[in-house]
């Protein structure tokens, strides 16, 4: 949803940032990329997007997209965002 940061739930990861490469295609809706050198990109509806490793990311407006990850990397991102998420109890 609009508003959501990712930042907390990285905390604890290399860099407090995820370290998978993503490439997609945006539905609908807006996402920030924050990368670790402070740049930034705003992936919007129609977008293909690659977002390299070493970033966080924001939601724009409510966002629909469809991702492509190497397995490996999104899984351990992935479990370590659900280990943040229950100890921040959500």
């Amino acid at each position: 949803p609009k508003g959501f940061d990712f930042t907390p739930l990285l905390h604890g990861l290399e860099n407090n940032s995820c370290h998978c490469l993503h490439w997609g295609y945006i539905i609908q809706g807006a996402i920030r990329i924050i990368s670790d050198d402070g740049s930034e990109e705003v992936s919007q509806t129609g977008d293909i997007f690659y977002w390299p490793k070493g970033h966080t990311a924001i939601v724009e407006e409510d966002l629909k997209f469809i991702e492509f990850s190497p397995e490996k990397e999104l899984n351990e991102v992935l479990e370590h965002v659900g280990k943040r998420m229950a100890e921040l109890g959500g």
